[in-house]
């Protein structure tokens, strides 16, 4: 590394994401707990068997207004956008590239807030893609469980011309998202699940994303990255030394995948001496330098590491079911025995998880069975109520008309009585009484 590079690096300790300028020679690295963001511009070296990453110069941006910086994208080779933790999206003018002061200081202008109509809440990861003065972009919100989209007009004034909450129930901490090159699919990390969900992407459509794939093995997923025409997933594991790579020979993320291949990116020391929870220590950002064939990583004590993207790719271009599960890697003899305690506990979770599940459906499947005879027990029980009302019904008839015949005869009677025939016969009727009685 050129001059005192390597020191400014040094500075960042905790870092969360790594953005790589649309000319491809630049990166910015935001420090977390430092409160600011590193410069480095680089070319990578292929010339010999593993490309080497030079860095020409760097520099620290300092900007009152950055309060735990986590995401960080540009929109154009000299516009830095960076995810306040804290609160908001922001826009920080930064240097051109090329030798200059070690420290610059710039003011940040907020473009999303807390109460903008499509709010962020906790913002992390980003996503830009650019197009004929556009930026349209995507950010993973850790506090509302969201992805939001933004569409900025570059050209006039980083004007926000669209918003929407793009992404708004299923997700648990979202920590990496990445849009695929043909903008068919969204990848994002999903934290508290270890997993990463792939959505099916249709910008014009009446809801224009459907959730259709799960990529599952990383212990706490993170950064996410499209490759190889879209064939391939990068996916860094935040809680493990581990980068790993998913395939879809198609590029048709449906269905669910385990890792094609699973790269260690960093030694035990490494990995360990940020290790401060289970969800620390391994590589977080995640970039991609097309043109020169290089993936970049970071991590709190990996400042910037550089691997090849053939490299990485090698061997995986087979179908994904041929990938080994991640619980074949607690045979790996190289792993540091508190990974292996770590994966351990989440093989056995998992296994708890899927017996778990099978009761699940066991349950509900009973509870649907049950569902199904009291609600044939209700329709039973409205057709005796139906016929007792109908019995009624008849009933009050029938005893209508007896009352009413009843009435009749007696209303005859009564005209009897009062006839000059009924008085004349009553000693006849008398006499006729007495001999009966006898």
């Amino acid at each position: 590394m050129a001059g005192n590079a390597a020191q400014l690096l040094g500075s960042l300790y905790r870092t969360e994401d790594v953005a790589v300028a649309p000319d491809g020679r630049r990166v910015a690295i935001p420090s977390f707990f430092g409160d600011h963001a590193v410069l480095a511009d680089l070319d990578v070296d292929r010339d010999g068997d593993v490309p080497t990453l030079h860095v020409s110069s760097a520099s620290i941006v300092q900007c009152e207004q950055l309060r735990h910086p986590h995401g960080a994208a540009f929109l154009d080779d000299r516009t830095l956008l960076v995810a306040n933790r804290g609160a908001e999206l922001m826009a920080i003018d930064v240097p051109p590239r090329g030798a200059g002061p070690s420290t610059v200081f710039r003011t940040g202008r907020v473009l999303v807030g807390e109460h903008d109509p499509a709010p962020v809440a906790g913002p992390s990861s980003l996503s830009v893609r650019r197009s004929d003065g556009l930026a349209d972009v995507l950010v993973c919100n850790n506090h509302s469980h969201t992805v939001t989209r933004y569409l900025f007009d570059i050209v006039d004034d980083l004007r926000v011309i669209d918003r929407e909450v793009l992404i708004g129930d299923g997700l648990a901490t979202p920590d990496g998202v990445d849009v695929s090159a043909s903008g068919r699919w969204i990848a994002v990390s999903n934290h508290d699940t270890h997993e990463v969900f792939v959505y099916a992407y249709e910008p014009e459509a009446e809801s224009p994303v459907r959730k259709v794939g799960t990529l599952r093995g990383a212990n706490f997923p993170h950064g996410v990255r499209f490759v190889d025409d879209d064939r391939a997933i990068l996916l860094g594991d935040a809680g493990l030394p581990y980068l790993y790579v998913f395939r879809a020979g198609d590029a048709d993320w449906t269905g669910v995948r385990d890792p094609a291949r699973t790269l260690r990116v960093m030694d035990d020391d490494t990995f360990n001496s940020a290790r401060y929870n289970p969800q620390e220590g391994g590589p977080k950002g995640l970039a991609v330098l097309g043109d020169q064939g290089a993936v970049v990583l970071s991590s709190a004590y990996q400042h910037l590491a550089c691997l090849s993207l053939d490299d990485v790719l090698a061997g995986t271009a087979g179908p994904a079911a041929s990938a080994a599960p991640a619980a074949s890697l607690l045979d790996d003899p190289t792993m540091p025995d508190l990974v292996r305690r770590s994966l351990r506990r989440r093989h056995d979770a998992e296994a708890e998880l899927e017996a778990l599940r099978a009761e699940l459906d066991d349950a509900r499947s009973r509870e649907h069975e049950r569902d199904a005879a009291v609600a044939a027990l209700h329709r039973r029980l409205d057709d005796l109520t139906e016929q007792m009302r109908a019995a009624g019904s008849s009933h009050d008839t029938e005893l209508a008309e007896a009352h009413a015949e009843h009435e009749r005869l007696e209303l005859e009677l009564a005209e009897m009585r009062q006839s000059t025939c009924w008085r004349l016969t009553r000693p006849i009727r008398a006499a006729i009484d007495a001999v009966r009685r006898r």
